[in-house]
């Protein structure tokens, strides 16, 4: 960031880490030597919902009654296989 860019409360900034990976920070309060920034993704205050469909029902598997989870990608499933898409 140049040290002449002006930062405004609510604007957005770039930092890149030593490995390369930019994340972007929403800028939350501006001091005269200091900003406050959120690292947390724009929809976290936000309440999303889901529609979904269910194509499938299954029985859990003795493993999963144990853990109380399912695991695999077989019991999970690939919503992009499903089709399943976002509105």
């Amino acid at each position: 960031m140049s040290t002449e860019q002006r930062i405004a409360k609510d604007s957005y900034v770039q930092f890149q880490a030593e490995n390369g990976d930019v994340k972007n920070f929403h800028v939350t309060a501006v001091g005269e030597k200091t900003i406050t920034i959120d690292s947390n993704h724009p929809f976290a205050s936000q309440t999303v919902i889901f529609h979904v469909k269910v194509t499938n029902i299954r029985k859990a598997t003795d493993k999963e009654l144990i853990e109380g989870t399912p695991t695999g990608a077989e019991a999970i499933g690939d919503a992009s296989e499903a089709g399943a898409t976002l509105h």
